[in-house]
């Protein structure tokens, strides 16, 4: 786009697969230290109601606590907004964070609401996680800065 607030630069892809079926996907922007930003996310429908999202998510906080990334914000449609607070631990934003996205070129979906979820900071982060481990093991594919593209095999092993 020719227009910085409509720019789609910097976004990741975090994909769970098993034996090369994609499972469930996300959408991920990193904008510092301060926020990143998941516009979307979504689970094969063979798959859902199975926990797989639920790994997704686990193996993303982790990464992003791991890069001592402070807010994880959504958009949310107003049927899944108590899915989210109540299954994944997300709240609606609260003012700070209302005034602090506003220096972000973030998404936003019409009639969507925006939840944050504050992380732990990275002196609470669980070093010996799973994808704390991989990333350790990538440690020159890590510069979310980078301009190449990161890829992280976080071997999250689903369950079925």
């Amino acid at each position: 786009s020719n227009f910085g607030r409509l720019s789609f630069q910097g976004f990741y892809t975090a994909v769970l697969e098993k034996d090369e079926e994609i499972i469930s996907v996300a959408s991920l922007r990193i904008h510092g230290t301060k926020l990143a930003e998941m516009p979307f996310i979504a689970t094969s429908e063979a798959y859902r109601r199975k926990g797989m999202c639920r790994k997704l998510m686990i193996a993303i906080e982790e990464a992003l606590c791991y890069l001592s990334v402070e807010n994880l914000i959504i958009p949310s449609v107003a049927e899944k907004i108590q899915s989210w607070i109540n299954g994944y631990g997300f709240s609606r934003l609260n003012l700070s964070m209302k005034k602090d996205i506003m220096a972000y070129n973030t998404l936003m979906f019409h009639d969507s609401v925006r939840l944050q979820k504050i992380l732990p900071s990275s002196s609470n982060f669980n070093p010996h996680g799973s994808a704390a481990r991989e990333m350790e093991n990538h440690q020159n594919g890590l510069n979310y800065k980078s301009k190449l593209p990161m890829q992280l095999d976080l071997n999250i092993q689903p369950s079925m």
